[in-house]
């Protein structure tokens, strides 16, 4: 088409458009109004005489229910349609009036990308902090949009047409989601113990910075949890996690693992499986507890454990670790942790807790053995406690307590046996009448 040719659209004659005109359609609430609007007291005249492609990009934004605006002419008059009107709430009519005046707060961000729009080159952004007054509010705004010329028949730059979407909500709430998650991150940093996430296959997804340090790296990449674990302690773990994984429970094993200086130490690992909506495993999330000094504690009661099978006759029913601080109690074998009243799932609980369910009598003296180990000192004693058939139940304890590198004693460790069957209360009396013995 010449250009003779897009001056014949739209002549105006007397301040009367000829038929070629086009016509404003539809546009709901918004299209009504433009149509009633008094046009013919502003400065861009009688709808009858606008610009065609005013017309039909008004015809556009109001067939559509994305938010969406265009500006005209120098002034920059507002039109807008119905799914933008959220955005000039408590702001009065804004049709026709020049967006300055609709929108001070914002002015000096909006005025640069109206005029680069203007100039014909059109704009994107997302996120954009947009300070704006909505119901007589200040309040920081954010939004993604695009600003893009409106050109004329002529070739001439006319408006600007602007597409926009409010993302406040969205972005507010990655925000929040952000700052939970670098509060959380300090936190388990914070944590004594090595936590992590990873894949079924092993590939670690997230760790905190104490297992970073530990094995020495910045990132994860390539990170698996299996290339630090002792190659004696793999096939061990492999076949406990396939058990775990076909019976649904969580993982609990000690595995000796590498660290950056090369050398391995002793961790009660527990891990968890993470499930899909459909139940699918999609990974784990676990805990590593350095027990490193307490195995080698353990070791170095190896003669005295040995001894006391050979007195008593029996196993260790229960081996124990506690923190001094907390006085929190686990046990270190999961089979024991029921008939000891520990929590099956490897939580500790109070040393208070856990000695009043022994005998009345005996609570005292295993309080007092807590408080004597912790102070360096490695103490036996023995107490009763009354089994699950209702009978009384003999046990000799011994504790020890846990060095840390410096010195400082930070845990406390032990194991208890079951001597009930090398008592024998029964009391033989022996009468010197030579008579009375047979």
């Amino acid at each position: 088409m010449n250009t003779a040719s897009k001056r014949m659209l739209f002549h105006v004659q007397a301040g009367r458009a000829l038929s070629d005109t086009p016509r404003l359609l539809g546009g709901g609430r918004s299209g009504a109004h433009i149509r009633s609007f008094p046009w013919h007291d502003t400065p861009l005249g009688a709808i009858e005489t606008w610009n065609p492609a005013l017309v039909g990009a008004l015809n556009m934004i109001l067939a559509t229910r994305f938010p969406m605006f265009l500006t005209w002419g120098d002034d920059n008059h507002l039109f807008y349609n119905d799914a933008y009107e959220p955005v000039l709430l408590g702001k009065g009519n804004c049709l026709g009036r020049p967006i300055a005046s609709v929108f001070p707060e914002a002015w000096s961000q909006l005025e640069p990308l109206l005029d680069q729009a203007r100039r014909g080159e059109p704009s994107y952004f997302e996120d954009l902090l947009v300070p704006l007054v909505r119901n007589s509010i200040l309040a920081p705004t954010w939004w993604s949009f695009s600003y893009s010329p409106i050109i004329d028949f002529e070739g001439r730059t006319e408006g600007v047409l602007g597409v926009v979407y409010e993302t406040t909500r969205r972005f507010l709430a990655e925000q929040a989601l952000r700052s939970s998650e670098a509060a959380l991150q300090a936190v388990t940093d914070m944590a004594p113990g090595l936590l992590w996430r990873c894949t079924p296959e092993g590939g670690l997804t997230w760790a905190n910075q104490r297992l970073l340090d530990y094995v020495g790296v910045q990132t994860l990449d390539g990170l698996s949890w299996d290339t630090h674990v002792h190659p004696e302690d793999v096939e061990a773990a492999k076949r406990v996690h396939d058990v775990c994984m076909s019976a649904g429970r969580a993982f609990e094993s000690q595995q000796r693992l590498q660290g950056k200086d090369g050398q391995y130490r002793w961790f009660m690992v527990r891990s968890q499986q993470v499930l899909s909506g459909d139940g699918g495993v999609i990974g784990w999330c676990g805990s590593a507890t350095d027990i490193d000094e307490w195995r080698m504690a353990m070791d170095s009661l190896g003669d005295r454990e040995e001894l006391l099978r050979q007195f008593y006759g029996a196993e260790a029913t229960l081996m124990w670790v506690a923190d001094v601080q907390t006085r929190q109690v686990e046990a270190l074998n999961p089979e024991a942790r029921a008939s000891w009243m520990l929590p099956i799932d490897g939580r500790s609980i109070s040393w208070a807790e856990w000695i009043a369910a022994l005998h009345p009598d005996d609570q005292p003296q295993m309080s007092m053995l807590f408080d004597r180990v912790a102070s360096g000192e490695v103490t036996q004693l023995k107490f009763r406690k009354q089994s699950a058939d209702g009978a009384l139940r003999r046990f000799h304890a011994t504790g020890f307590p846990i060095t840390g590198p410096d010195g400082a004693i930070r845990r406390i460790g032990g194991m208890i046996v079951d001597v009930t069957r090398n008592v024998d209360q029964r009391v033989c009396l022996i009468d010197p009448d030579p008579a009375c013995q047979n």
